[in-house]
């Protein structure tokens, strides 16, 4: 499942970055795409992981792990710990407080770890008193059903609040039986039945209460992949596309090679690139020269960010009031207003 996984994210991955990204709606199209792939190439190597694990029998509450659905319910189950315990810390320290912003901005900022698995809850199922009373009324006629529906409308009854929490198995139970029953007889019982899924899975997965599930859960831990994400200069690439930049003109890569196969660049030489864009031109002279002493400058701030990511050490100004001499100078100027 792993292998087959990971395969299709690196095709989906590789598609994405020949496809055509040239507007704002296209890059962020593509972007979420390949976010969704980067996503499954973590959860393949997570899988992967446990499954070494298993093969190994060094799998201790993890060893009922067989499905893909299994380590997605964990992952929902921390991040749902996650969010229990920033609502902890804004409970404990006041929600008007200034220490309070910065930690829960703090708790909110690190990674999952073994700090929320404290606050991880066993999931059970949680329904709308008034979708399972119009299910019980539909079904208080129905041949194979109408039984479990009297037993249900009776459990109802005691109920005040608007939802229904079904916390013991026997209650559970009674729930699954009553839901098959009704799917059985022909009715929809789909959005009720979401309710118990993550319950079900875990139960499946031989994780039956909150200890076992925090146990797994630092098991777990120790296997899970992050997802890796697209390199930080693709990011700030996309962020230029849509924008009106005055002057901006990307260079071809054919260009660039002829500009630096005349210019003639060497080790010892002082190098300007008086207009360097988001350094298309700066990466090239790097990968030829490295030793080359750069100086870049360029007029628009708004691909500070890009430039940055590179590497590239730029001052941002107008090159017409530079003053200084260098052995070479390339660029693509702007044409625009002579």
């Amino acid at each position: 499942m792993a292998e087959e996984l990971a395969k299709r994210a690196d095709e989906v991955i590789e598609q994405s970055e020949s496809s055509l990204q040239n507007t704002v709606r296209r890059a962020d199209i593509q972007a979420g795409v390949r976010g969704r792939a980067f996503s499954d190439q973590a959860l393949a190597r997570t899988i992967h992981s446990i499954a070494e694990a298993l093969s190994r029998g060094e799998a201790n509450y993890l060893d009922g792990i067989r499905h893909r659905t299994h380590i997605e319910t964990l992952d929902t189950v921390l991040y749902l710990a996650k969010w229990a315990r920033v609502r902890a810390a804004k409970r404990g320290e006041g929600e008007t407080t200034y220490s309070h912003g910065r930690t829960r901005d703090r708790i909110e900022d690190e990674p999952i770890g073994p700090k929320d698995i404290r606050f991880a809850k066993y999931p059970i199922p949680e329904v709308f008193k008034r979708h399972l009373e119009e299910l019980v009324l539909h079904c208080q006629s129905a041949r194979g059903v109408k039984h479990a529906a009297e037993k249900m409308r009776k459990r109802l009854s005691r109920e005040k609040d608007d939802f229904v929490t079904f916390r013991d198995e026997h209650d559970i139970e009674g729930l699954s039986d009553f839901l098959g029953r009704a799917k059985g007889a022909g009715f929809d019982v789909e959005r009720i039945e979401r309710t118990l899924e993550k319950h079900k899975r875990l139960q499946r997965a031989n994780i039956s209460d909150v200890h076992e599930i925090r146990s797994a859960l630092r098991e777990y831990l120790g296997h899970r992949a992050a997802a890796r994400g697209d390199d930080p200069v693709k990011i700030a690439e996309r962020e230029l596309i849509g924008k009106k930049l005055p002057g901006f003109f990307p260079t071809p890569p054919t260009v660039i090679a002829r500009m630096l196969e005349l210019s003639e660049i060497a080790p010892e030489h002082s190098v300007l690139e008086p207009s360097c864009g988001k350094g298309d031109i700066l990466d090239a002279v790097i990968a030829e020269q490295p030793n080359a002493k750069l100086h870049a400058i360029e007029r628009n701030h708004s691909l500070a960010e890009v430039l940055s990511a590179k590497g590239h050490d730029v001052e941002f100004g107008d090159f017409l009031a530079h003053g200084e001499s260098y052995d070479r100078a390339v660029m693509n100027p702007p044409f625009e207003e002579g």
